[in-house]
């Protein structure tokens, strides 16, 4: 029996609470496991918190606006995975993606 390496995906958000859902849904619905799922809101007001409650996701918020880059930064040094997948808050992987 062989264990997967755990992957992590970086999800970026900024004021998107009404796409958000499908793409943290996209990551947790993987054919791959493990995957742990990372938001980092980038609104400096945790305007994504509301939605990132509702899964089993690790939410960060910044406490302003740093930009895209940053963001993705902030969520990659909090990915625990072995392996990184970065997801745009309006975009949606595959399942088999991982």
């Amino acid at each position: 029996m062989t264990s997967n390496s755990l992957a992590s995906v970086v999800i970026p958000t900024y004021y998107r609470n009404d796409q958000l859902p499908k793409a943290i849904e996209s990551a947790r619905d993987q054919t791959y496991d493990p995957v742990e799922i990372v938001v980092v809101d980038d609104s400096g007001e945790r305007h994504a918190e509301s939605v990132a409650t509702e899964y089993d996701v690790h939410y960060i918020a910044h406490e302003r606006n740093l930009g895209g880059n940053p963001t993705r930064n902030t969520g990659i040094e909090a990915a625990t995975g072995d392996y990184i997948q970065l997801l745009d808050d309006d975009d949606r992987i595959l399942p088999t993606k991982l």
